[in-house]
């Protein structure tokens, strides 16, 4: 059974609790409780000088768990010696979103979230309709992760690679048959790749073309005069052209 020990010293408890009583605690008072073997009182709630409450865990190293009514742990705080960064919690007034921040004694405060297993995280709105909006999905082992950059005036946001590889790439992938577009600031789409090919401009993708062989002799890739120009010398243009489109020497267009 619980014990009440005489180490409660200015807390005032009332003998049972009945409606209009309460544990009455003063500035800097807290109600503390001790282990099985009846030592080391650990404060529990503690009300501090400014008035402000503080609930801790049952001593050093500890946790402070929130459950139901069945003590089935719906949430905890896991203690941490010497901790000096925390995170912190507010609401809002109308027309504004809660908050929650990262606050310290460190200058430079970052927050780090992570899931158990091969747990994706994933992000809502719409309330209890629960519309997903984001998942960021698990991989095994992974040194490199995508970054996202804000910008100063005048300049540009960044999604980049970023990871303990030199130099990867960042890969944007549609699903099925689906592919990707790239719009301007008016939704215009002016680039859209997907299965069947690319497309500029608005344009559905196409496949590259084939029948394609690349010409031999001589390839040209400088200015030339229309009006006098000869046929050997356009010829030689045309021929650059092509190899620079054509699948075995260039960008991929042209295919044989």
């Amino acid at each position: 059974m619980p014990k009440i020990l005489p180490w409660y010293k200015t807390a005032k408890k009332s003998p049972s609790f009945t409606t209009g009583q309460a544990i009455l605690l003063n500035n800097n008072d807290s109600i503390a409780a001790m282990n099985a073997v009846g030592s080391t009182a650990a404060s529990l709630l503690f009300l501090d000088t400014t008035d402000n409450t503080w609930l801790a865990a049952g001593g050093a190293s500890k946790a402070l768990f929130f459950s139901n009514s069945d003590f089935e742990k719906q949430f905890a705080i896991i203690s941490i010696n010497n901790a000096v960064n925390n995170f912190e919690v507010s609401g809002a007034v109308s027309g504004q979103a809660p908050l929650l921040w990262m606050k310290g004694s460190d200058t430079d405060v970052g927050a780090s979230f992570g899931t158990k297993g091969a747990g994706v995280h994933s992000f809502y709105s719409g309330g209890a309709s629960f519309y997903k909006q984001v998942e960021i999905g698990h991989v095994a082992s992974a040194v490199n992760w995508v970054s996202l950059k804000g910008a100063v005036t005048t300049d540009h946001p960044i999604v980049q690679p970023g990871g303990s590889d030199a130099n990867p790439s960042m890969i944007v992938q549609g699903k099925g048959t689906g592919g990707v577009k790239i719009n301007d600031g008016a939704a215009a789409t002016k680039f859209e790749v997907n299965t069947t090919g690319i497309g500029f401009f608005g344009t559905t993708p196409v496949a590259a073309k084939t029948g394609w062989g690349v010409p031999t002799g001589t390839f040209t890739r400088t200015t030339y005069v229309t009006s006098t120009v000869t046929l050997p010398q356009l010829a030689e243009r045309v021929a650059a052209l092509i190899q620079d489109f054509h699948q075995t020497a260039g960008y991929g267009a042209l295919r044989t």
